[in-house]
């Protein structure tokens, strides 16, 4: 019945699961390989499942008609019978894959936009000094980020996409009065074994 296979794929993970796959098993990484990660759990769950209700329906549908084939002689009654035995199935079997689609289509909207523009600006809305934001928000609608701003854009890429970085030994800092304290701790701690000599 299609409910039982509803209420099948509604429980692939609780949010135990969910919270040990997330926060334990995958927490070396960023949070949208993390996701990425999850959804091939959740695919992979989810084929499981599926098969195992494509099992269940074969089975039972082989069943009944054997109890069919045995219990009338050819007739083009028994023809009929089959043929809607045969019809059911397939509308189970039609309904399962349609389930399933929809679960993955649903869970995938679960999880907002990983691009870094918007991760930025739903940052920046969520500051509580929205009238020294104004510039900044009008150039990330244009696709741009001032330079004054790639320390956080870069702090927050860490976490969520992760940084390709190169194998740096040394760093040289001109005109360091311009730089942050924030810029250069997040500086040493992207390239923690390099050394940094810094003028100005």
């Amino acid at each position: 019945h299609s409910s039982d296979n509803e209420d099948i794929v509604a429980r692939l993970y609780t949010k135990e699961d969910l919270e040990v796959i997330m926060l334990k098993q995958l927490k070396h990484f960023p949070l949208a390989k993390r996701i990425n990660e999850l959804k091939k759990y959740v695919r992979k769950r989810l084929n499981d499942v599926c098969e195992q209700i494509r099992s269940n329906v074969m089975r039972n549908a082989d069943a009944r008609m054997d109890r069919l084939l045995g219990s009338m002689p050819d007739s083009e009654e028994r023809r009929f019978r089959v043929g809607r035995l045969l019809d059911a199935r397939d509308q189970q079997l039609k309904a399962m894959e349609q389930l399933a689609t929809d679960y993955m289509d649903h869970f995938t909207e679960l999880f907002p936009s990983m691009k870094m523009r918007d991760i930025y600006r739903t940052f920046l809305q969520r500051c509580p000094e929205q009238d020294l934001l104004a510039g900044t928000l009008e150039e990330l609608e244009k696709d741009r980020i001032g330079t004054e701003d790639l320390a956080i854009v870069c702090h927050l890429c860490e976490g969520i996409r992760g940084l390709k970085k190169n194998a740096l030994k040394h760093i040289v800092i001109d005109e360091c009065q311009d730089f942050s304290p924030y810029q250069l701790k997040l500086l040493k701690r992207i390239y923690p074994a390099a050394t940094i000599t810094a003028v100005g």
